[in-house]
């Protein structure tokens, strides 16, 4: 996230960015005390928010990203929680990934780092659902 950011002139904050992502619930995906990714999400109300997900750039585009996706699908589904909702550059290669994952875009809500809203509804109707098992398989 961080060249996304120093690209739009906008200051990274480590210290901030620790706090509050170490606010909320993570995932950490390590080898041989390696690590190869990481994701931070909360739950609000009846969604997941993803507030970041990010692979090692020497790990990506290997199916890390696909893998926490399964991880949170499952996490959604065994405590019937509708929806997934994320923020992502439009540049992020990941941006693609959730599209194919069967993300929509939610173009009537802006941000204020100019970043894009996704949101994944799982109950909206089985196509979405049988689209994100087959994208992540």
């Amino acid at each position: 996230m961080e060249p996304y950011l120093i690209a739009r002139g906008q200051v990274w904050h480590d210290n901030k960015i620790q706090a509050f992502l170490l606010s909320h619930q993570g995932l950490v995906l390590e080898r041989n005390n390696e690590l190869l990714a990481c994701g931070f999400f909360e739950v609000r109300e009846r969604q997941l928010h993803i507030h970041t997900l990010q692979v090692v750039e020497r790990y990506q585009n290997l199916g890390l990203g696909k893998h926490f996706f399964r991880w949170f699908l499952n996490y959604c589904r065994s405590r019937e929680i509708p929806e997934i909702t994320c923020s992502v550059f439009a540049e992020n290669p990941a941006f693609k990934l959730y599209l194919r994952l069967g993300f929509e875009q939610l173009v009537e809500e802006e941000t204020q780092d100019e970043s894009v809203k996704l949101r994944l509804n799982l109950n909206r109707n089985r196509e979405v659902n049988r689209f994100s098992r087959s994208a992540i398989n």
